[in-house]
């Protein structure tokens, strides 16, 4: 408990042990092929999994790099020098640079879904608990979510330093060094065995669960918008976005990789003062937050009647997820199409396609009797992994830890 009281300061880095069981998620949901052959090959683990850590490493040593590499710019500028002097098919060193921007859109896409989606049901939920006392959902829900799945162990360390220290500085005008991006990580491998040792301590599993009780019910919910293993099926899709951009095959017509509702939901709720009556779109790109606006998306019944929403970019510029904020009732028993015009453009600049997608406050239908029961757990986000990826996960849990800074 002494270890406990001590690690407790830096257990503030945001859910590294989710972060790491998000990214696991995301693997499972992988169809195989390539990209699902290089993300789970042994040698890479550890570039996978420190990219899903890195980008909170700049808030334990109150650094922007951090923040920065949150974000599809810094990612995107990464993913360019990779190009340039690791072109497909990633059979060289490359395949670790891929595997750790990998990481990193892991770990930016997961803050995004999660804070515009589950974050916001808890901030309604919780909002007389944690939310009203300043407690930390970040920590409290990674304490909850370790005592379901187990703790997580930190890989073995491994970040471009000296690259990193040049993509910041020529592209951001940012100046960082490896000694504190190395600070960085430590801090965050210190928060995961906080965590992991917070997680086996049933009184601290109560304490973190009554500060945010609605959410550390949820955590593991695999129906749940916004949940890890939801998170893990749209990082999924994201990874996929990304690796047909890393191969020249990518397009942003149509636009959007996940919605919620899923396209032709039904039972979608009604009052628009409650969460649940939200509709989020999450774009293959990050957008330019002066073309989202309800010009380029519109909500209109299926007969044609306008429906009044306010049009969110979650977090503003370069953010992939809109939230679409119903500004009175959607009426009984009807079904609503929404539509992503022309306009709308990346932070870089690329047009993105037009699409549309519907959904129904009708209630689903019952299914029928001889319906065979649902032998999967976790819900519609539900992954099974098979137990050879399993066997990766303890390996790497296993992995002895030494420093890896590498070179280009």
């Amino acid at each position: 408990m002494t270890l406990l009281l001590a690690l407790a300061p830096v257990a503030l880095a945001n859910g590294q042990t989710t972060h790491a069981w998000i990214t696991a998620h995301a693997l499972a949901h992988l169809p195989e092929g390539e990209l699902r052959d290089l993300l789970t090959d042994e040698a890479l683990q550890p570039m996978l999994y420190n990219g899903a850590m890195f980008p909170d490493g700049g808030y334990a040593v109150d650094d922007d790099y951090g923040e920065l590499a949150h974000w599809e710019p810094f990612q995107t500028a990464y993913r360019d020098w990779i190009l340039e002097h690791h072109p497909p098919p990633f059979t060289d060193t490359g395949a670790q640079h891929v595997a750790f921007l990998m990481g990193l859109a892991s770990h930016g896409m997961a803050d995004q879904t999660f804070d515009a989606m589950f974050m916001q049901l808890s901030r309604q939920y919780d909002a007389e608990a944690g939310w009203a006392e300043g407690d930390s959902l970040d920590e409290a829900s990674d304490v909850v979510y370790a005592s379901i799945l187990g703790p997580w162990e930190p890989p073995e360390p491994w970040f471009p330093g000296e690259l990193f220290v040049q993509l910041y500085a020529d592209d951001f005008g940012h100046s960082v060094t490896v000694g504190q991006m190395e600070d960085g990580q430590d801090l965050l491998g210190a928060a995961i065995a906080f965590v992991g040792l917070a997680s086996e301590y049933p009184a601290s599993v109560d304490r973190y669960t009554a500060q945010f009780p609605w959410a550390a019910e949820h955590i593991a919910d695999g129906d749940m918008p916004g949940s890890p293993p939801c998170e893990g099926a749209i990082v999924a899709r994201y990874w996929q976005q990304l690796w047909d951009t890393l191969n020249g095959t990518a397009t942003l017509d149509p636009p959007l990789m996940a919605t919620v509702p899923e396209d032709g939901g039904m039972g979608h709720e009604q009052r628009f003062d409650t969460g649940e009556s939200r509709v989020h779109l999450v774009f293959k790109r990050g957008l330019s937050r002066d073309t989202v606006n309800t010009d380029t998306i519109t909500v209109a019944a299926a007969d044609g009647t306008p429906h009044p929403v306010e049009v969110e970019l979650f977090y503003g510029q370069d953010s992939h997820v809109v939230n679409l904020h119903p500004l009175e009732d959607w009426a009984p028993d009807t079904d609503y199409v929404v539509t992503v015009h022309p306009g709308i453009v990346s932070f870089d600049g690329l047009s993105l396609g037009t699409q549309t997608m519907t959904f129904s406050t009708t209630p689903p239908p019952d299914p029928p009797d001889d319906t065979p029961p649902d032998d999967e757990p976790g819900g519609r986000c539900s992954a099974a992994p098979g137990a050879g990826w399993w066997a990766l996960l303890g390996v790497l849990g296993l992995a002895r830890r030494r420093r890896v800074v590498a070179g280009r």
